[in-house]
């Protein structure tokens, strides 16, 4: 996780002046969820222990928001303790209320959740899109913004601590369709192989899905590779589609025939990797079992990178369980 004290951005503060902040207690129901708020608020155990807290010590940091029009206000960060607050029957909260742009309460939104433990694939692309629209309109606004000479990109990276490569990565989950998207949330699907799907059209990509759901298991890396090689230079039809995912090798005369080699790994090897990986991680050696067995099933069609990837997403899946 990287030092925010390091980021090198200048405030909006910094940039346009000093901003001003009022402290009150506004009713639950004036306050609304950020538009297109990226970030899920599940109803699960940690938010009643929230609210049990709330209850017994009332809401211990104000909530900061901004003005929505009328008597109404958006909250920036504190969705969490807003829906505890609810359950624990609060009928007001304390509110920062800042006087700041959408577009830089869209950065501070976005920053308040972007480093707690559990966040979903989808939450994460959501995220950047908004934080990375944002700071290109505030650049826009004042040139000064971001530092000179970096792309916005650049920035965001910096920001974010996750490399420029990766969040494009994370960027491309937002081309994907519904169905596809909560396969990767799930750990159903590779992000490298929802990466390869997300350069298919919305129409070619549920053609796709219906075909991998016939057959009952999702696109395979090299199999989505191959959608899209086919698709830059002809419509991805029902027909290719089947031909790709359905018929086996020796009668489908699109396949290209490859070097198994480069994708195999050998059982030994593939303990040893897992069994690092797991380490670096802190998992228990009942996890490591677990995901030993579905790893050994998948071996033969997984890369050595493409397995460390699968084996850190279902890990944060099995232990987001456990927490709650």
């Amino acid at each position: 996780m990287r030092n925010l004290s390091s980021v090198k951005l200048q405030s909006y503060e910094d940039i346009f002046g000093e901003e001003t902040s009022d402290i009150r207690e506004l009713p639950l129901e004036k306050l609304l969820p950020f538009p297109n708020h990226p970030y899920l608020v599940l109803d699960n155990d940690e938010l009643a222990q929230l609210a049990e807290s709330i209850r017994k010590n009332g809401v211990l940091h104000p909530l900061s928001v901004i003005a929505a029009g009328g008597d109404a206000y958006y909250i920036i960060s504190g969705h969490r303790r807003m829906a505890a607050a609810g359950k624990a029957g609060l009928t007001t909260l304390p509110c920062m209320i800042r006087e700041i742009s959408m577009d830089q309460a869209i950065v501070e939104m976005v920053d308040a959740n972007l480093y707690r433990e559990q966040i979903l694939p989808s939450e994460k692309a959501r995220a950047y899109a908004m934080k990375r629209d944002a700071l290109r309109r505030l650049r826009e606004e004042n040139p000064d913004y971001v530092e000179k000479g970096k792309r916005t990109a650049e920035a965001l990276s910096e920001e974010v601590g996750d490399s420029k490569a990766t969040i494009h990565r994370y960027l491309r989950l937002n081309e994907l369709i519904p169905e596809f998207l909560s396969m990767v949330d799930d750990c159903r699907m590779l992000m490298s192989t929802a990466v390869e799907l997300s350069y298919l059209s919305k129409e070619e990509q549920q053609i796709v899905c219906a075909v991998s759901s016939e057959r009952g298991r999702p696109v395979k890396p090299d199999e989505a590779q191959e959608l899209r090689t086919v698709s830059e230079s002809e419509p991805i039809t029902e027909g290719k589609a089947v031909g790709i995912l359905l018929l086996p090798v020796n009668e489908n005369p699109q396949k290209k025939k490859t070097t198994q080699s480069a994708k195999e790994l050998t059982r030994q090897t593939m303990q040893g990797y897992v069994l690092a990986a797991c380490d670096s991680l802190g998992l228990s050696q009942d996890i490591i079992n677990e995901l030993q067995e579905e790893l050994d099933n998948l071996v033969v069609t997984m890369s050595g990178r493409e397995a460390r990837e699968y084996l850190e997403q279902r890990s944060q899946q099995m232990m987001l369980t456990v927490s709650q």
